[in-house]
């Protein structure tokens, strides 16, 4: 396929009854995305014959209507000849998917089209089949994983990356790759998406990347930004057409980074699949990491409820959040609301949960699934060497993880006693500021967090503090807290 976009020679003003070969490349490029009927319509494309066929190469009635058309969709002055805006706008990166602005019924009051078909499951697979040597293929990966999220977020759709099969086959290829649209080479279209079944045929669903095109992560791009336009695509995976809003992630033109939905985004899938039902908790009250037969589980606890998160999807279970009281067996009624917080055992004591409240703690089995007998007991006496300050009451605590294995970290008010398993017993020298001893936290995370929890899976070997509506992440490895935080909890985990 030739180079679709039109190119700086290209005559200004031109506009009815010009002939020749620039009016020709207009047409091209005005076929290739929807606005003018190509000659040959290939199956499944049937929207295309309500175009209007024009005369090759001659500025007809039918390329002046298309081009208009074209301008007023995207909001440009409708001048009906290729003014400066207008070679502007085409000259620009775009999806490959075409528009079709004959066949939608567009909402008068909304931007986004749902193209009509979706997928008859709310979880979906995918699979990666070549990758890029642009990006290490973690790294495509862990994009990718980022660009499903994003809609599963606002939607009850959930995604799993599978090894052999998948609902979404994910392709970075050049040229004619074999499903009848072949690339452009570099520039002009980076991508497509095909539609759930039965609207993108043969290959619903699936994801294809031009990769003549050069792709990077960093911000600002110094190519194009693989998670746009991975957003965009999926979108079109789940169902969603090219939004008129051009500050929508579903807008079909590229400009630059654009990696969060808005409300036209959101309220397209939305319209599809309906909303997930999410709690936004803030302030919450103890968390930990599931071992043993719940590994790959995070668990938040509030009030008298407790959320599930799955590791792997980076997602809140569905269902959740579910009482205390009959799903944490065995524990005494006093220990089923207002817990202060939770704490992994390790060495001789793994396998162990031990939950916190007040001046007791109880200890639960993780592979029997209930709290051991003979709880609550007394922090004091139990936990030797505690001050006294840290047993009545203990707001966060976490075992260490990497160089800090063997070691649990309790935190109240802005100082911190670090205990050892090994000997069952609080190191000498406790309490000591968290200021100047846990690098790079940020002043408001440097007293009265509210919990702690260490990341597995794909989060392995981070530390996760939370205080009201924020958290910051903390790498073992390194000793110090990640750039770039504290963020929101809301969107980035419940």
């Amino acid at each position: 396929m030739k180079n679709m976009l039109l190119t700086k020679n290209i005559a200004l003003g031109m506009k009815l009854n010009d002939k020749g070969q620039e009016v020709a490349e207009l047409q091209k490029y005005l076929e290739r995305f929807g606005y003018l009927q190509p000659p040959v319509i290939a199956k499944g494309e049937e929207f295309r014959m309500m175009a209007p066929l024009a005369r090759a190469s001659h500025f007809d009635g039918a390329t002046e209507d298309a081009l208009s058309i074209f301008q007023e969709l995207h909001g440009l002055p409708v001048t009906r000849q290729l003014d400066e805006a207008t070679l502007q706008l085409i000259q620009k990166p775009r999806c490959g998917v075409p528009d079709k602005p004959y066949a939608v019924q567009r909402n008068p009051s909304a931007s986004f089209v749902a193209q009509g078909s979706k997928w008859s499951k709310n979880i979906l697979t995918y699979l990666f089949k070549e990758f890029t040597p642009d990006l290490n293929a973690a790294v495509v990966k862990a994009v990718l994983q980022n660009a499903f999220r994003t809609w599963a977020l606002v939607s009850p759709l959930s995604f799993h990356e599978k090894s052999t099969s998948g609902d979404i086959e994910i392709r970075f290829v050049s040229g004619d790759h074999g499903d009848g649209y072949p690339f452009d080479g570099v520039g002009n279209v980076l991508a497509h998406g095909f539609y759930p079944p039965p609207g993108g045929g043969g290959f619903a669903g699936d994801l294809h990347f031009d990769d003549a095109e050069t792709w990077t992560t960093n911000l600002p791009p110094s190519g194009y930004d693989l998670l746009t336009v991975a957003i965009h695509e999926a979108g079109h995976c789940l169902g969603l057409d090219h939004s008129l809003d051009a500050t929508a992630v579903m807008y079909a033109y590229y400009g630059g980074a654009r990696r969060a939905l808005l409300n036209d985004d959101i309220n397209g899938i939305r319209s599809i699949y309906g909303t997930r039902n999410r709690t936004i908790w803030s302030g919450i009250q103890a968390a930990v990491d599931g071992q043993g037969p719940f590994a790959g589980k995070a668990y938040f606890f509030k009030g008298g409820q407790y959320l599930r998160y799955d590791w792997g999807d980076d997602l809140a279970d569905p269902n959740y959040p579910a009482p205390i009281v009959g799903n944490w067996r065995g524990l005494p009624a006093s220990f089923t609301t207002n817990l202060d917080c939770a704490l992994n055992g390790q060495g001789p004591f793994a396998g162990k949960l031990y939950l916190f409240k007040g001046n007791q703690y109880v200890r639960y089995d993780w592979a029997t699934d209930r709290a051991d007998p003979g709880y609550p007991k007394p922090i004091a006496g139990n936990w030797p060497g505690l001050p006294a300050s840290f047993t009545n009451s203990i707001s966060a605590a976490v075992s260490g993880m990497a160089g800090f294995a063997g070691k649990a970290y309790f935190f109240k008010g802005g100082e911190y006693v670090r205990y050892d398993w090994a000997t069952d017993k609080a190191d000498l020298g406790y309490p000591k500021p968290i200021t100047g001893n846990w690098r790079g936290l940020s002043a408001g995370f440097t007293s009265n967090l509210d919990c702690a929890l260490n990341g597995q899976g794909p989060f392995a070997g981070k530390l996760y503090f939370f205080k009201g509506g924020q958290y910051a992440r903390y790498d073992w490895a390194t000793d110090k807290a990640d750039t770039g935080y504290p963020l929101p909890i809301e969107f980035n985990w419940l």
